[in-house]
């Protein structure tokens, strides 16, 4: 079961647009993983919702399921009203996963990272000073300032995680997917997640810290 926190600026979006993310009565085990039992939630653009998940209350099952990597035995989710998205309906969707663990090239510069797969071209070569620029810009809307010459092997767990939002951002992802359950609180996230959801995206952070989600968060809920 959930028990959610509603904020002023939650209940608004719920009535001024439908979720662009509805997730309803989902329950799901994977061997391995712990389960989640009757979770529901619904979350808008431009709306953070945190999801209170202590060690072991199923946390990493929640985002397979969100991310259509596993089936859920009862319930369901469903993404701008389509039920049952695959993960290439969530990948066309705009939809973003962000794990504990990083998921960026540590041999690549932060900028390479942030465009990775997107690069700008002119005359079919990688545009390096447009993409440092762009990169640079997408930074400074997340409030992050790195080097964005330096290589991610050389970066904090926390800069990497900037270096992820940042390419969701630049990637107008519309859903943002964030599960810190295995990583220290980090408080300096709380900015970017505020700008990703100023531009429009959805931002469903799961995390272990609390306090934490109740300041950064329009609403909260527990599993």
């Amino acid at each position: 079961m959930t028990t959610t926190v509603i904020t002023e600026h939650s209940a608004r979006a719920t009535r001024l647009h439908p979720p662009l993310l509805a997730v309803t009565g989902l329950t799901a085990h994977a061997l391995g993983r712990a389960g989640v039992t009757d979770v529901s939630l619904d979350l808008t653009s431009g709306s953070i919702h945190g999801v209170y998940a202590a060690a072991g209350a199923g946390a990493s099952t929640l985002t397979a399921v969100i991310a259509g990597e596993l089936v859920p035995t009862a319930g369901s989710i469903a993404l701008d009203g389509s039920s049952a998205p695959t993960p290439r309906d969530l990948l066309r969707g705009g939809v973003t996963v962000l794990r504990s663990r990083s998921s960026l090239l540590p041999g690549r510069s932060i900028a390479a990272n942030i465009f990775l797969g997107r690069e700008p071209r002119w005359c079919g070569l990688v545009d390096l000073e447009t993409m440092r620029a762009d990169a640079a810009a997408t930074l400074s809307a997340l409030g992050a300032s790195l080097d964005l010459d330096a290589r991610v092997a050389l970066l904090s767990r926390s800069e990497q995680r900037l270096v992820e939002l940042a390419r969701a951002f630049a990637s107008d992802a519309r859903l943002v997917v964030v599960d810190d359950t295995r990583t220290e609180p980090d408080a300096a996230l709380s900015p970017a997640l505020a700008a990703l959801a100023a531009n429009g995206a959805a931002v469903l952070r799961i995390s272990a810290d609390i306090a934490e989600l109740v300041a950064g968060s329009h609403s909260v809920s527990s599993i």
